[in-house]
C-alpha cells in the first residue's frame, strides 16, 4: 500500500487484486479505481519519487535499472531475529540468513504498476543488491514490454 500511495501522488486508492471479472455468461465487470483519501501533499510525493529514482540510478542496485525507463525503487536487507540476537550470528554465516526486498514502481513519472519482491533466506547473496533487485528488474522489464509501455528516457 505504501508504494502504491507514492505511485499515485500520495492518494490512497481502494486496493484491488484483479483488473476485471468475466462472469460465466460472458459479461465483463471492470474494476474501477477509487481514490479513498490523500495521505500527504502531492509536492512531497514528487520529492520522494525523485529520491527513489535517484536511488535506482546511483544506489546499491544501480546495475539492475531497466534501460529506457525511469524506475523508482528502494532496496531492503534485514537480518532474521533469533533468540535475543540474529540468526546469522548464531550459525556464524550471513548467506541464507537474511530477508531481502526491493519495492518500486514504473515508469516513475506515470506509474503503470507497483511491484515488491521479497526473498526469504536467499542462497546466492545476503543483500538485496544482488537478489531481489535483480528479480525486480527482470519482472519490471517484462511488464513494461508486455504492456507496450513506451520508453521515457
Amino acid at each position: 500500500a505504501a508504494y502504491s500511495i507514492l505511485a499515485n501522488g500520495w492518494v490512497y486508492m481502494e486496493p484491488h487484486i484483479v483488473e476485471s471479472i468475466t462472469t460465466p455468461d460472458g459479461k465483463k465487470i471492470d474494476t474501477i479505481p477509487t481514490p479513498l483519501r490523500r495521505v500527504i501533499q502531492e509536492e512531497t510525493s514528487k520529492k520522494v519519487t525523485a529520491m527513489l529514482v535517484n536511488g535506482v540510478r546511483v544506489g546499491f542496485a544501480k546495475k539492475w535499472w531497466v534501460p529506457g525507463y525511469t524506475v523508482a525503487g528502494k532496496t531492503g536487507t534485514s537480518q532474521i531475529p533469533y533468540k535475543w540476537g540474529y540468526e546469522n550470528r548464531i550459525v556464524g554465516q550471513d548467506l541464507g540468513h537474511t530477508i531481502t526486498s526491493y519495492g518500486g514502481y514504473a515508469p516513475a513519472n506515470n506509474p503503470k504498476f507497483v511491484l515488491i519482491v521479497a526473498i526469504d533466506r536467499p542462497r546466492t547473496d545476503q543483500y538485496s543488491e544482488n537478489t531481489s533487485s535483480a528479480l525486480f528488474s527482470e519482472i519490471a522489464k517484462y511488464l513494461l514490454e508486455y504492456y507496450k509501455i513506451p520508453k521515457n528516457n
